[in-house]
């Protein structure tokens, strides 16, 4: 009887040392995948920012574009002077160099 409670202590306490490693290893599957998580959503985060500079970069270059055209056009003989005013192109052309300067402060100086 004695070497049967032996036994079965043995088992017990070989069930319990199993139990706590799976615990450990199932905390530390749950710390790693809490860390991917959080590394995705960082990624997640700054594509998100990249594609939304994208995007403002791609509206800006086509508004761009279309300006271009439109002064070619002008400067061409193809437009009327009478459909912008010197003053007005003066005040888009400034416009459009105080935002620039104010999107990259540190590339024009």
């Amino acid at each position: 009887m004695s070497s049967f409670g032996k036994a079965v202590n043995h088992r017990l306490d070989t069930m319990s040392k199993m139990i706590d490693i799976q615990r450990g290893a199932i905390h530390d599957l749950f710390r790693d995948v809490m860390t991917v998580s959080s590394n995705q959503d960082q990624v997640a985060s700054v594509m998100a920012l990249a594609l939304g500079r994208l995007e403002d970069f791609v509206a800006l270059n086509e508004h761009l574009s279309s300006f271009q055209a439109g002064l070619e056009m002008l400067t061409s003989g193809m437009l009327s002077p009478s459909l912008i005013s010197p003053r007005d192109l003066f005040i888009a052309l400034r416009e459009i160099s105080f935002r620039v300067r104010r999107r990259r402060p540190s590339q024009h100086k």
